[in-house]
């Protein structure tokens, strides 16, 4: 156990440990499964029909509602200083 206490008082240096032996290794394994992916057909579908899978976390939804009240605001500025209306701008209105 007092190894334990004793690995608290030295946590960034264990974290900056574990990168460096984590980074390289997952270097070497990804260039890997490219050169394995690139030789064998079959072996890029699978490649990439894993990868995919990395992507599977949610987008918070906070990011998503800033984003479209940036747009609204645009939209509004433009509006406002007269100018024609962009296509984009348009497509956005119908949505809405």
């Amino acid at each position: 156990m007092e190894i334990l206490s004793e690995l608290g008082s030295y946590r960034k240096e264990v974290i900056g440990l574990i990168a460096l032996l984590l980074f390289p290794l997952l270097f070497i394994v990804l260039s890997k499964l490219i050169r394995w992916a690139k030789r064998n057909s079959k072996g890029a579908f699978v490649f990439l029909a894993v990868f995919p899978l990395i992507s599977l976390f949610p987008i918070p939804p906070s990011a998503t509602e800033s984003l479209d009240k940036q747009k609204r605001e645009q939209i509004k500025r433009s509006e406002e200083s007269g100018d024609p209306p962009d296509a984009d701008d348009e497509n956005l209105n119908k949505q809405s």
